[in-house]
């Protein structure tokens, strides 16, 4: 196949901050053959459906716009279906494409029949710092960056996930054929600030999605994320150690409410969560030699990182409880 159609599926939702720059840079991809199918979340309740509109009716052949979806999985799936393309592209509405970038990560598609998809090098401005500033970045394979053929791939996302269903893509992807990396598809992605409400909510959320894709893919899915992955209680699961912990320190406080008991109380917390992140592995502590990063951001960091520890622990398990009245 020569230069094919490839329909580039964005979806947005609250994104007018984001998504003029990335629209704008998408059309002035050095690869011409494409469309744009604008997803629009039905439940965006900011600018970017009149924004999207004005870029669609000066570039009415290349932008088209879908409003439907009540998550990511089924905006992503309803760009699928209408895709005209013979090629499907996945980006970010936050993210920033390289003039190149379509162009480099069809290549191997167009060339070799025995690729069935691709995906592309992610940047960002500043280093992410986990989980105080987060980013894609790094990540081995992500649908911010990706491209697949249509006509060999016949799955979709599962739509009962609110999040975490590009992991579950990628991992179904893998099952299907063959898949190459394209350093040179470039794709610079923002930095996304989490305050300490969005830490604990985003910890929160993983009740919705961690049991589910841990009893259908186990080990898989725990070295696509990079670290031990465990929804039920154990001595040496993250749950395990942070409950176990608590229920061990709560009473010793309401027992010694003085200060320097207190603070004795504080600094226990913080050994026991210090070495839980050790016996599961966690990495995001050890910053990279040369790696530039300010004391206040790495304190930020892990205090953020306690917090969403102990919500992520309780969050896994009422997520257990609720996916095994599904799965089992």
């Amino acid at each position: 196949m020569k230069n094919p159609l490839v329909s580039i599926i964005v979806i947005a939702k609250n994104e007018e901050k984001n998504i003029e720059k990335c629209l704008k840079s998408l059309i002035l991809q050095n690869y011409t053959t494409f469309e744009i199918v604008v997803v629009i979340d039905m439940n965006s309740n900011d600018r970017t459906e009149s924004i999207v509109k004005k870029l669609a009716y000066k570039n009415s052949k290349k932008i088209r716009i879908i409003k439907g979806g009540t998550n990511r999985a089924i905006a992503r799936n309803i760009g699928i279906n209408v895709a005209k393309g013979e090629i499907i592209a996945f980006i970010d509405a936050d993210a920033i494409p390289h003039k190149a970038w379509l162009k480099e990560l069809v290549k191997p598609l167009i060339k070799n029949n025995k690729w069935i998809c691709s995906y592309g090098k992610i940047i960002s401005d500043k280093p992410s710092i986990w989980p105080f500033r987060i980013s894609p970045a790094g990540h081995k394979m992500v649908t911010c960056n990706l491209a697949f053929k249509k006509n060999k791939v016949n799955i979709q996302f599962d739509e009962l996930l609110p999040a975490g269903e590009d992991a579950a893509f990628v991992l179904e992807l893998k099952k299907i054929g063959k898949i190459i990396y394209c350093p040179t598809a470039i794709v610079k992605h923002p930095v996304r600030l989490l305050s300490i409400k969005k830490v604990i909510l985003h910890a929160w959320d993983r009740k919705k999605y961690e049991p589910y894709l841990f009893k259908k893919y186990g080990k898989e899915i725990q070295d696509w994320f990079g670290f031990p992955f465990k929804p039920i209680i154990g001595p040496f699961s993250i749950s395990g150690t942070m409950v176990l912990s608590s229920l061990f320190l709560i009473p010793l406080l309401l027992i010694y409410w003085k200060t320097t008991q207190l603070i004795f109380f504080l600094l226990g917390i913080f050994l026991i969560v210090f070495l839980a992140f050790i016996v599961n592995g966690y990495k995001f502590l050890v910053y990279p030699p040369g790696m530039c990063i300010p004391v206040a951001d790495r304190i930020r960091a892990f205090i953020n990182g306690i917090l969403y520890v102990y919500a992520t622990a309780f969050a896994r398990i009422w997520g257990s409880i609720k996916w095994r009245k599904i799965l089992l």
